[in-house]
């Protein structure tokens, strides 16, 4: 477990581009993987306040860069993944992980 490369996640990207570095710059000076981007996407605050997935919303900005870092982890496409049709998507996503 501790021998595990550290990967990174570079979330809300352009919130405040002035504050930002570049994939290429986090990956040099940190010397890892960038897995990926997620824009700032204000859809993430209304998923949550509806209780639902940002990742449902069709005009959301963070869906597809999140869905191509699902795939990227699990190693499979996200279409193979189904944590929507969990009882409790929460528990279907933490079930999907522990596989």
């Amino acid at each position: 477990l501790y021998d595990a490369p550290i990967k990174i996640l570079i979330n809300k990207v352009g919130e405040l581009p002035e504050y930002e570095f570049s994939q290429t710059t986090i990956r040099k000076q940190l010397n890892t993987e960038v897995l990926g981007e997620i824009p700032y996407d204000v859809n993430v605050i209304r998923a949550e306040q509806s209780k639902k997935f940002y990742i449902d919303f069709k005009n959301s900005p963070a869906s597809a860069p999140t869905k191509v870092i699902c795939e990227k982890i699990a190693g499979i496409p996200y279409t193979s993944i189904h944590i929507e049709e969990a009882e409790n998507p929460i528990k279907g996503l933490i079930s999907w992980l522990k596989k």
